[in-house]
């Protein structure tokens, strides 16, 4: 898991070309965009980030704890970029 910043070149890291890397799990990459291929190809197995457009200044939260975390944040999975990637085309711009 990763707390903390990713390096600037985070597409060129060693890690993509270890024939069996560790999964990674990455908790709001300053650089989301350059991590859709390491998504797609499943060396990340999530990210969690802001929803964009999410209101900071709605201070309601849902009891129910998933509904609570999903109005606030995306978890970015192999299995649901895609979807996410159409939904925010921010997230991924093409450059």
């Amino acid at each position: 898991m990763v707390l903390t910043g990713l390096p600037y070149d985070v597409e060129n890291l060693t890690l993509w070309n270890i024939s069996d890397p560790p999964k990674l799990a990455i908790i709001g990459p300053g650089s989301l965009h350059k991590l859709k291929n390491a998504i797609v190809q499943n060396y990340v197995a999530g990210v969690v980030t802001y929803r964009p457009r999410y209101d900071f200044e709605d201070r309601s939260v849902p009891k129910d704890l998933d509904e609570a975390f999903n109005k606030r944040f995306l978890l970015i999975t192999p299995s649901n970029i895609d979807q996410i990637a159409r939904q925010y085309e921010n997230l991924f711009p093409e450059n």
